[in-house]
């Protein structure tokens, strides 16, 4: 029973910090502007669409 219970802990110890890293916020990269991002996007575009 002990063995059960050490398993369940970890798993759930797992799933506690595997749930707070990922449920932080998302956050945008303001550092570019409009037309950078607008140049990023293009070549992206274009590197995909070959």
């Amino acid at each position: 029973m002990k063995k059960l219970l050490r398993l369940l802990a970890a798993q759930l110890f797992a799933a506690a910090f595997l749930l707070a890293a990922f449920s932080g916020p998302a956050r945008a990269d303001t550092s570019q502007s409009d037309a950078e991002l607008a140049v990023e996007w293009q070549a992206a575009w274009d590197k995909g669409s070959r």
